[in-house]
């Protein structure tokens, strides 16, 4: 399935970014890493939580023990996300302490 998906979304990413009026784009996707499309990127942020909190958040959203369980354990290692990350963004703490690493990361993206 992989070898189907990402080539396309290669195409469409690339056809997204050439009819951008802006100079700056972001791109959100979960594979990005494994489907190769962060060497089209000049940073890449890495979005992290601790696991203990992703638990409380599903929990709070209603999600049983067993599925959070299943969830949490069918996530691959992000090994090979931080090798490649430009910015590690720990979003275990509360909204505002988010936005204040994003905001430096963002600050850091625009002096490079």
């Amino acid at each position: 399935l992989e070898a189907i998906v990402h080539p396309a979304v290669s195409v469409r990413m690339e056809a997204w970014i050439a009819g951008l009026p802006t100079a700056v784009a972001m791109l959100e996707a979960i594979k990005l890493v494994e489907a190769g499309l962060h060497l089209r990127c000049d940073a890449v942020w890495l979005v992290m939580c601790d696991r203990r909190v992703r638990r409380e958040r599903l929990a709070a959203r209603g999600w049983s023990p067993d599925e959070i369980d299943r969830r949490l354990s069918s996530a691959p290692p992000l090994g090979p996300e931080l090798a490649v990350a430009t910015d590690v963004i720990d979003n275990s703490g509360p909204l505002n302490h988010t936005r204040m690493q994003v905001d430096l990361a963002w600050k850091g993206l625009k002096l490079r």
